[in-house]
């Protein structure tokens, strides 16, 4: 997300045209768009997604993640034949699992 925004700025420095990030904290969204002019855009098809979200400071990753619920409603905005990466650990092979089963 905003948070530390390493992965949107290595993208624009690699001359990815436009990128978007998606920030689930309210407050982080307040401080990126008061202090550097960020704002919320209209969602459109993507072309790509990159999930990078950790639970907290630990090595796991947000329940919402493993939800098929999730990854049904970001299809829903990603266009046809975009590519979707993230980050996970799959000690157990549930995320796997669960991506899985959201594949259309």
């Amino acid at each position: 997300g905003l948070g530390g925004g390493l992965l949107p700025l290595a993208l624009r420095m690699l001359g990815v045209g436009q990128v978007t990030v998606v920030e689930r904290s309210e407050l982080v969204f307040d401080i990126a768009h008061k202090l550097f002019g960020i704002f919320q855009p209209n969602p459109v098809p993507f072309d790509a997604c990159a999930i990078d979200i950790w639970d907290g400071h630990s090595d796991m990753l947000p329940s919402f993640l493993l939800e098929a619920s999730f990854h049904s409603k970001l299809r829903s905005v990603l266009a046809p034949g975009a590519r979707l990466v993230q980050n996970a650990l799959a000690h157990n092979g549930q995320a796997v699992e669960v991506l899985s089963a959201a594949r259309p």
